[in-house]
């Protein structure tokens, strides 16, 4: 299974990519990106069973990605990430079927 990572700082996404057990959850390969405006080609070629989506980013935000990705490759589950604690923010993620905040 492939999983992709988004996140405009890429500290984050090396944090991502070491504190989970990618083995554990049956996946192989992790995509990665820093911009938003990547996300649909990857999308499209990569098919990525799980996304993980930081909420804020320039250009478009991962509320924004949600929908996108929903459109191009339904199947794909999305985690949103955050340093911000708006309760907005997890309230339109999960009315948007993201599987967790």
């Amino acid at each position: 299974m492939k999983a992709l990572i988004v996140d405009d700082e890429q500290p984050v996404i090396v944090s991502v990519k070491l504190l989970v057990d990618w083995k554990k959850y049956g996946i192989d390969t992790i995509l990665e990106t820093t911009s938003a405006a990547d996300v649909p080609a990857l999308i499209r070629t990569e098919k990525p069973e799980l996304v993980i989506s930081d909420v804020q980013m320039p250009g478009l935000s991962g509320l924004q990605l949600i929908a996108m990705i929903h459109e191009i490759h339904p199947p794909a589950q999305i985690i949103m990430i955050s340093g911000y604690s708006k309760y907005d923010y997890m309230r339109s993620a999960l009315q948007q079927k993201c599987i967790d905040y």
